[in-house]
């Protein structure tokens, strides 16, 4: 049961910093 909440919040540090990179590359595109 830990190793399930250790891999979720895994999962949401991942899809978070896959967002902020994905926001930096749009902006860099749009300048």
């Amino acid at each position: 049961m830990q190793n399930k909440r250790k891999f979720m919040i895994l999962l949401l540090v991942a899809v978070m910093v896959m967002g902020t990179f994905m926001g930096l590359i749009a902006m860099l595109l749009s300048l």
